[in-house]
């Protein structure tokens, strides 16, 4: 339908790592970036505007990022994407501080995420395993507790459980044995 589509599908990065982005030919003034990003909760990837200095946090799942060109910024390697390790804020400290699961270990795929701090909130909540894969996510309005019931069944081994709020990252680690 005349969309133009870039796929990149490499090892997952670390921090200090650096994805270049190589623009030509542009043939329009305003561009939408259309960027999806699945790193789990350890690293952050940030896209990196050179010619504005503009710098865009980019959030796990699909992320929409409007630009426009001019003679003066259109060079080819205006943009890149940057990693470095999540860091949490002293808010996230209390969210995540807040978190229990269980049973931790789980041992029948089935745990029960427990936080006051969260009542009355719409949660994300979301279950790496340890290469930053998501295993699970939904949306729910929080109430006490929620009962994570992954469709796949869970691998022996360790698993980073991400809680968000429209403020708040926090994460706790599940053991499955």
């Amino acid at each position: 339908n005349g969309d133009l589509l870039s796929i990149n599908r490499k090892q997952l990065p670390v921090a200090n790592d650096i994805t270049p982005l190589h623009l030509s030919r542009y043939r329009s003034s305003a561009y939408n970036f259309e960027i999806e990003v699945s790193l789990g909760a350890s690293i952050n990837a940030t896209l990196v505007d050179q010619a504005t200095g503009q710098r865009t946090l980019l959030q796990d799942g699909m992320n929409n990022i409007s630009f426009n060109v001019t003679s003066a910024s259109s060079n080819v390697d205006r943009f890149y994407i940057e990693y470095s390790n999540a860091t949490l804020n002293t808010g996230d400290i209390s969210l995540t501080n807040s978190l229990a699961v269980y049973p931790n270990p789980v041992t029948d795929n089935t745990f029960v995420l427990n936080s006051s701090y969260l009542n009355g909130k719409e949660v994300t909540i979301t279950l790496f395993n340890t290469l930053g894969q998501k295993i699970y996510s939904t949306t729910t309005d929080f109430n006490n507790s929620y009962i994570v019931q992954p469709s796949l069944k869970l691998s022996s081994g360790m698993y980073i459980l991400k809680v968000q709020t429209g403020e708040e990252t926090g994460t706790v680690k599940v053991i499955v044995k």
